[in-house]
């Protein structure tokens, strides 16, 4: 494919990136052509009607066990209950304490969920979101900046589905830690990209603030 650089963005795990790794080290590899990012998925808990996607982008360059100590950091929000880490274990554990019309709105069986260890993976995996605030401190955390948030924007499940003046403080969080926004909105990718426009030129200096 014509890019140069790829990520590798499995929700909620690093399991593609630690298998490319357990492949490009075998003595039968092909030889890596393109720069390959390792990356996560996630979704954040947030005041909105949907649900906000996240993304997490990492250097390429960064140690496993960081990868395994930024996930330890993000924290599943379980209803009436205290928030617990992710885990395949928690999620797991999470499809089983939700109720029954949570499970329905997703098409979910709860005997599955009950019985099936697979399934209830799945099924939390679906319905899981995280603490906002672990998933900013967690990058925070990463050394050297190896981490970068990237945020949707106006594309599926982004932050415009967020009412920001009634949320203020939230969105500008997201804001100020993801510097980069998926966007399919030429307007939107030239205020993003500082460039000045007669159709955002009454708003975009207010905007890059």
């Amino acid at each position: 494919a014509e890019p140069a650089v790829f990520a590798i963005m499995d929700y909620w795990t690093f399991d593609g990136w630690f298998a490319l790794k357990r492949r490009l080290a075998q003595t039968d590899a092909p030889k890596l052509e393109k720069t390959v990012f390792p990356g996560i998925e996630l979704r954040l808990m947030a005041p909105m009607k949907g649900r906000l996607n996240a993304h997490v982008l990492f250097s390429d360059k960064i140690d496993d066990q960081e990868l395994m100590d930024f996930k330890s950091d993000l924290l599943i929000e379980f209803p009436g209950q205290p928030a617990r880490k992710l885990s395949n274990s928690a999620l797991k554990e999470y499809a089983r304490s939700v109720p029954a019309d949570k499970l329905n709105h997703h098409s979910l069986d709860k005997t599955k969920i009950m019985e099936d260890e697979n399934y209830a993976l799945r099924a939390g995996s679906i319905m899981a979101e995280l603490n906002c605030d672990s998933y900013k401190q967690a990058i925070s955390k990463v050394k050297d900046n190896k981490a970068i948030g990237f945020m949707p924007f106006d594309t599926s499940d982004g932050l415009t589905g967020i009412e920001r003046n009634e949320h203020y403080a939230y969105v500008l969080g997201l804001f100020k830690l993801s510097p980069i926004f998926e966007t399919r909105n030429i307007c939107h990718w030239e205020a993003f990209s500082g460039i000045k426009t007669d159709r955002n030129s009454g708003w975009i200096d207010e905007f890059q603030i």
